[in-house]
């Protein structure tokens, strides 16, 4: 990032704070001690305010640049009755979040991905971006796909990215969305290469009876994955074959309902979501979390967690080593034998559409001892309930395991977090 462009951001990315003035004791504190400071900030806007803060500190940090302890994912409040608001989970702080006025305004939150990058959908006129919440930097995306040669309008509602944002060629990510075209009542997949004009339709002629309502998308390995609310995934490749022929939208997993826990709730609003397991697992590298309320408005009740295992056929043929075995979701059971391998480490979960991540506890240093056992699992109000012309926000929580519960997080209805917003979903914001 350019020191001038860094500073600049640094100064509006908590618009309730001056520029920091610095004695001459503090801006001749011995260099080797910027680091040991700097790790020891938890909020990722005052690890960027501290490092740009003169050009001496920016100037050491940049030639050598720390080892920083990693961050968990903070919660970007969208718009409160009066300024956006980051909750930082180390630390426990809520910040004023500085953004330029057309996103604070016009702007829904749809995913985010590491580095600061999060996808935007705006209103009033439409458009789909990525903005980069450190440099400030936005990346239009288009807002049309093309449906038997016409060009249809198309809003993301959650989008995943194969990897992170550059604003010029060579193109090294994809982005899978979760869409909406115009005309439409239901949501479809598609997929944008950065080269390319459009917004790629996947079998939107196939939408009513293939892929209806999908909860979640997650990248993972080359491709994307998509839950559908029959909690089957569907994968498509990131990018064309060698050959130029575009990926195929195919079944991953399929719900086997001879085997399906016969204890699934009923009449339930459930929603669903996608984690990445990444190098926690190889074989089966997916979570996926159920999230419960007994009615729409409700709060909620109680949060499941699967993972994916594959089926136990003893009459079953034996799979060739490049066919892929059946997979269902198996529940995660604190009291089973076959789960305690994944109990064993203390887990913190955080969910949302297209920004979804798992981490040990055991990496992180500064975490309130409560985090440190069992497993947290972390949502934001994602239900979308209306009063007075503003979003509902008090569910917000964290469900622990193996003790079943749910317990406000972060403060709500302090005066730093108010319990109606503007702008709806929070977001995860991803270091």
């Amino acid at each position: 990032m350019d020191p001038e462009e860094g500073s600049k951001r640094a100064r509006s990315a908590d618009d309730s704070t001056d520029t920091v003035g610095l004695t001459g004791g503090w801006a001749d504190i011995p260099r080797e001690l910027l680091p040991v400071v700097l790790s020891r900030l938890p909020c990722p806007v005052d690890r960027l305010r501290f490092s740009v803060v003169n050009k001496k500190w920016h100037g050491f940090i940049k030639q050598h640049p720390p080892r920083l302890p990693p961050l968990l994912p903070s919660l970007v409040l969208p718009a409160s009755p009066e300024h956006p608001l980051v909750h930082v989970t180390q630390g426990g702080n809520t910040r004023r979040l500085g953004l330029p006025p057309d996103i604070k305004q016009r702007a829904s939150f749809c995913g985010s991905y590491e580095g600061g990058w999060f996808v935007l959908a705006l209103d009033k006129p439409l458009e789909n971006r990525l903005f980069n919440i450190f440099s400030g930097v936005s990346i239009p995306m288009p807002t049309t796909t093309m449906v038997d040669g016409d060009a249809r309008y198309i809003r993301v509602e959650a989008a995943a990215l194969s990897g992170s944002p550059v604003l010029d060629p060579p193109y090294n990510y994809t982005i899978g969305a979760i869409a909406r075209i115009e005309g439409s009542e239901l949501s479809g997949i598609a997929l944008w290469d950065p080269s390319k004009e459009h917004w790629t339709g996947i079998d939107w002629d196939l939408i009513r009876s293939q892929s209806l309502d999908i909860h979640d998308v997650v990248y993972s390995n080359g491709s994307f994955y998509f839950l559908n609310s029959y909690e089957n995934m569907e994968r498509i490749g990131a990018h064309p074959n060698r050959e130029g022929v575009p990926p195929r939208l195919e079944i991953y997993v399929e719900k086997d309902w001879e085997i399906y826990d016969e204890e699934h709730p009923e009449n339930l609003t459930v929603q669903r979501y996608l984690v990445n397991l990444g190098g926690m697992e190889e074989d089966n590298p997916f979570l996926m979390v159920l999230k419960y309320q007994d009615e729409p408005t409700q709060p909620t009740s109680s949060v499941r967690v699967f993972r994916l295992s594959e089926v136990d056929e003893p009459d079953g043929p034996e799979y060739p080593e490049d066919v892929e075995p059946r997979l269902h979701w198996h529940e995660l059971d604190p009291s089973s034998k076959s789960d305690h391998e994944f109990f064993l480490q203390a887990k913190l979960i955080f969910i949302g559409r297209g920004c979804s991540r798992i981490f040990n506890a055991s990496d992180f240093e500064d975490l309130d001892d409560k985090f440190r056992t069992g497993v947290s699992i972390f949502f934001y109000d994602d239900r979308g309930v209306e009063d007075q012309e503003c979003f509902l926000r008090g569910d917000m929580g964290r469900f622990t395991l193996p003790e079943a519960q749910v317990e406000p997080w972060p403060p709500v209805g302090s005066q730093a977090i108010g319990p109606r917003s503007r702008k709806f979903p929070p977001t995860w914001w991803i270091h």
